[in-house]
């Protein structure tokens, strides 16, 4: 039973009557994630495309994200410029105020 689904992230109840796989609607992609009852488990390609998750017997919370690799490293790119446009402006003003230039405002 689907509890919520979003782009990129899905909330489900299960009740498994004995251990199994869980299989999600949409493609398998590498960076999909997967929390069973707030521990993380493995997601895996199931029936040729669609995401599976093995699930223990009785009732399960799984969440499953998506966060691929990519956007990590964009966040980290992006984060490093924010620090490094406002630091480089910095030294080029100190820079021009050594050599007796007025830093324009």
């Amino acid at each position: 039973m689907t509890v919520k689904e979003t782009a990129g992230r899905g909330t489900y109840s299960l009740d498994m009557p004995r251990p199994g796989v869980a299989v999600f609607p949409g493609n398998y992609a590498r960076g999909w994630r997967a929390w069973v009852d707030g521990k993380r488990a493995g997601v895996f390609e199931a029936n040729l495309f669609a995401k599976g998750v093995a699930v223990a017997a009785g009732r399960h919370t799984v969440v499953l994200r998506y966060l691929p690799a990519s956007f990590a490293a964009g966040a980290l790119v992006s984060a490093l410029t924010a620090v490094a446009f406002p630091a480089a402006a910095l030294v080029g003003r100190r820079r021009l105020r050594r050599r007796g230039r007025p830093a324009s405002a």
